[in-house]
């Protein structure tokens, strides 16, 4: 990967500005992969914790409903099964969220780092 970039970058800066360069790139594409890969063992995790939950509630209220109909209403899993509970709605949250983490972690790179300030 480092002979990739030093390729494409050696015409057009230094010997020390391509290996500060390819550090930064090393750290951001280190930093997204593996970001990506903890949000979703979170959104995972978050999947299996709702759906649990999910199950316990629907077990506690099926007899329940039959005599108060606002049972459904007033729990929280079984209110939110289609938005929350949905891996289609909740990834997209994930993703959202990941994201911002990223560009955060990315800008807190580039703003912070000692190699940017020596020249």
């Amino acid at each position: 990967c480092d002979s990739i970039l030093y390729a494409i970058f050696w015409l057009s800066f230094g010997n020390e500005q391509i290996s500060i360069l390819i550090r930064y790139l090393e750290a951001i594409i280190y930093s997204v992969v593996s970001s990506a890969y903890i949000w979703s063992m979170v959104a995972r995790y978050w999947k299996m914790y709702y759906y649990l939950n999910w199950v316990k509630s629907t077990v506690n209220s099926t007899w329940k409903i039959h005599l108060n109909s606002q049972m459904i209403e007033r729990n929280w899993y079984l209110r939110h099964k289609a938005t929350l509970g949905s891996l289609q709605y909740s990834s997209k949250i994930f993703i959202v969220i990941w994201f911002l983490f990223s560009m955060m972690y990315i800008i807190f790179i580039l703003l912070f780092s000692k190699d940017i300030h020596h020249e």
